[in-house]
């Protein structure tokens, strides 16, 4: 039912790019079937299926494959040619991509290597760009940077379905393309999202600035980011973490002050909402909002009494405040619905900085 409703609201919409890879309405082989006693002989001799408890397997799977943070992206590009991401890594200078392929919808995913320290929205595992980081962990490059699932998955239908589970639910999934989490439901099996629980999410869009044309509107502008809050609100209905860093394209000076209150409501009021409905299971969430517009809101949720904390020093350093959601009649209640907004991205001018 949700997989329809999606494709009902979606492609609806002209703006989704064409020859987008979305899943077909009917599937010629069924991904996850369900296991029979026919497809399960292969495991009757095996004692790490026989022998071990689905406990110790589990633990095994997450220590092989789970509880890191994995890049998912979806990007229309041409293919980056072999060694392009080392030679970045290392500092080396490398030509433009090969153009002798043509340019198509290109799924990449690596595991996050990035400093621990460092706020999602500094996350460069994609570009390879000044990331030395990558270096310390250990392992060879270029296997390191990722999972290596595959192979356990098409080992046979039982290893597929116990390993499935805990490659979704353990793990938290990195997404910085605005394409592939506007159009997730359409990409992904419905089953998959809902087993996520664990999500950071990088929208980097145009919001209060005219846009070009109204294709641009609808691919970085506000029609974007409502679809956005509307896929997170409804497709991972079981997230216990979510992260989520907002660009707005540019930053919000003192003459356009007068305006910060419409702001705030046209940007946060749709999150209010989405987290409400994802409920109270969502115990760490985090909106980060471009520097100028985060000083700018930070005074006025001091105004109106909000928790405000800070830490970290120096380029490290950070501010937020708690946004609660909690509705008037669930005010008695002990548990405070809401979310942190944090200082994110600087967006200041060189000159204001």
């Amino acid at each position: 039912m949700l997989y329809w409703l999606y494709r009902q609201i979606l492609l609806s919409e002209p703006a989704i790019p064409p020859r987008l890879p979305i899943l077909a309405p009917k599937r010629q082989h069924v991904l996850t079937p369900s296991p029979s006693h026919d497809n399960l002989h292969a495991t009757a001799k095996s004692a790490f299926f026989q022998q071990l408890p689905l406990e110790l397997r589990r633990h095994i799977y997450i220590a092989a494959f789970g509880k890191r943070t994995i890049h998912m992206d979806l990007r229309f590009d041409y293919p980056e040619p072999p060694g392009l991401r080392h030679a970045r890594l290392k500092g080396d200078c490398m030509h433009e991509r090969e153009r002798s392929e043509l340019a198509r919808w290109r799924w990449w995913s690596s595991v996050c290597h990035r400093n621990p320290l460092l706020e999602c929205w500094l996350d460069q595992c994609r570009t390879g760009e000044n990331n030395a980081t990558c270096f310390l962990f250990p392992g060879e490059w270029p296997d390191k940077c990722f999972l290596g699932v595959m192979g356990w998955l098409l080992a046979c239908r039982q290893a597929y379905l116990e390993g499935l589970d805990v490659l979704y639910s353990t793990n938290t999934v990195h997404l910085s393309s605005i394409v592939l989490t506007r159009h997730l439901p359409l990409l992904i099996l419905p089953q998959r999202l809902v087993s996520i629980t664990s999500l950071e999410l990088l929208w980097d869009l145009v919001l209060f600035r005219p846009l070009p044309d109204h294709q641009a509107d609808q691919e970085t502008g506000w029609p974007a980011y409502q679809a956005l809050v509307l896929v997170v609100a409804s497709a991972f209905p079981n997230l216990r973490k979510l992260h989520i860093s907002i660009q707005t394209g540019s930053y919000v000076a003192k003459p356009f002050a007068e305006y910060i209150e419409s702001h705030e409501r046209k940007l946060l009021d749709p999150i209010d909402e989405m987290v409400r409905k994802i409920g109270p299971q969502l115990q760490d969430c985090q909106i980060a909002l471009p520097y100028s517009l985060h000083t700018a809101l930070l005074p006025r949720a001091e105004s109106v009494g909000a928790r405000v904390e800070s830490g970290g020093r120096g380029a490290l350093s950070w501010r937020q405040f708690w946004r609660s959601v909690t509705a008037e009649q669930d005010e008695q209640s002990q548990s405070d619905l809401g979310y942190w907004v944090r200082r994110g991205v600087d967006d200041m001018p060189l000159t204001c900085s």
